[in-house]
């Protein structure tokens, strides 16, 4: 396996916007370089490392994640649990993944569909395509399974608000059936 080059951030800011999520702003003490979509690896006190989705366009001088708590007590469950303002945190600083939007061309709009906490990289996409202009339409549907589940709809809604960027924000609030999940869809692109 190859070894991955990393530092150390510190915790800036947690925010806890339901029981089971924290947004984490962490300020690392070298650069990470990354794209909007991508992911790094995060390793807190003694846990393993796992890979997290940033959350925000490379911006700043903090780097964003959204983290559940699954409740399996592993470093998700720290993270949302008990890491500490201040507290350090090693990050990779190499970042990884493909889904980002370097490829979109003018007069091509995007559509992104995200689920649950999938909204994360998402987010920092949409951040960016507005940030960068992209003015032939950004789509974004989010799909949750119950209304308390759309954290950050307010936000989403108020970068929405301004009709010369073209973006576009749909939430989704599904009902679970036995196994499947059924999203209502009343919404038009075009």
């Amino acid at each position: 396996m190859t070894s991955v080059p990393v530092t150390t951030a510190t915790v800036v800011d947690a925010m806890t916007p339901a029981p089971d999520i924290r947004i984490l702003r962490l300020k690392p003490d070298q650069t990470v370089p990354y794209k909007a979509g991508q992911y790094v690896e995060l390793t807190f006190a003694s846990h393993e490392p796992r890979a997290f989705s940033i959350a925000n366009a490379p911006h700043g001088d903090f780097i964003e994640f959204h983290i559940r708590d699954a409740g399996h007590g592993g470093a998700s469950t720290y993270a949302v649990r008990s890491l500490a303002l201040g507290e350090k945190v090693s990050i990779s600083r190499t970042a990884f993944g493909d889904c980002t939007v370097e490829r979109v061309t003018k007069g091509n709009s995007v559509l992104a569909i995200a689920g649950g906490l999938g909204i994360a990289p998402l987010k920092a996409v949409c951040e960016h395509m507005i940030e960068c202009g992209h003015d032939d339409g950004v789509f974004l549907y989010w799909g949750v399974r119950e209304k308390k589940d759309l954290y950050l709809d307010k936000y989403l809604k108020t970068l929405a608000r301004p009709k010369k960027n073209k973006f576009v924000y749909k939430p989704l609030v599904g009902h679970a059936v036995g196994e499947v999940l059924l999203l209502g869809i009343a919404a038009h692109v075009g």
